[in-house]
């Protein structure tokens, strides 16, 4: 889907449904990655060679193209099924034959909601967003997050990587939305985080405001777009978010003092 706030998810299409005691699905594969949470009741989940058991509020984050067959386990219960496509870099290589995670607070408030919908088709936004949102609270803990080691040092460096690959994460949202700028408050709900939390996330990490970063990372696809040629400063200008091209003129000279108009593809990088 193109609609603003897509990153990393290019297309969702989900389904919730209701399982019996004999509830069981042939093995198949799915060239998308695929996120598979039982609401109630308890799931046997194979992922490969691997198998998993999912109780309410547990779910399996499972790679494109992985083997997978799901079971009951005695009970009737309801599971949620997301289908997305995102980056191969969504989940790592080391994920291997799925990830199992436990959703809390408002990670499962918003399965829940998804669950809510029914079933859904790849263009509707709302499910994106709340997936989305979804996405950012359980993947550090599902996939980031290791067992504390013993040395102080490590685990102050395992925490450091994790808040790092958040910042990342909301970065790349960002990067994906420069035409539609987006408000601290929207942000920060994006996030699933309050408005002083992502603020102190980003003065740890990036040494600023996640205000201040969006605009840097919105002028620096204005220079890729000036670079490429074809389009006037105005253009740019509503094509980064912008209100005007005098606005747009005035925060790019301060970032890489040099005017709009005056920065061509042969000065790219001097």
């Amino acid at each position: 889907m193109t609609a603003p706030l897509t990153y990393p998810l290019q297309s969702v299409r989900l389904h919730a449904r209701g399982f019996s005691a004999d509830y069981s699905f042939p093995p198949h594969r799915l060239p998308l990655h695929q996120f598979y949470y039982v609401l109630a009741g308890e799931v046997s989940q194979r992922v490969e060679n691997h198998t998993h058991r999912l109780r309410a509020n547990e779910g399996v984050w499972i790679a494109p193209g992985l083997e997978r067959e799901p079971r009951a386990l005695g009970a009737p219960g309801t599971y949620l099924v997301v289908e997305f496509t995102a980056p191969d870099s969504f989940l790592p290589q080391d994920t291997g034959p799925g990830k199992k995670c436990t959703l809390r607070g408002t990670a499962a408030r918003d399965a829940r909601a998804l669950a809510d919908l029914g079933t859904v088709s790849d263009d509707d936004h709302r499910a994106a967003v709340l997936f989305h949102h979804l996405c950012l609270l359980a993947l550090p803990e599902a996939l980031l997050a290791s067992p504390r080691p013993a040395g102080n040092d490590r685990a102050t460096s395992n925490r450091d990587q994790t808040l790092t690959a958040r910042v990342e994460r909301i970065e790349r949202m960002m990067t994906e939305n420069t035409a539609h700028p987006l408000s601290l408050e929207e942000i920060a709900g994006l996030a699933g985080m309050s408005r002083s939390a992502l603020a102190r996330l980003f003065l740890a990490c990036r040494g600023c405001a996640p205000c201040a970063r969006f605009r840097e990372i919105r002028l620096e696809r204005a220079k890729e777009l000036l670079a490429t040629g074809g389009r006037s400063v105005t253009q740019v200008a509503m094509e980064t978010g912008f209100a005007s091209s005098q606005h747009f003129a005035g925060a790019f000279r301060r970032r890489f003092g040099r005017t709009p108009s005056s920065f061509t593809t042969t000065t790219v990088g001097k």
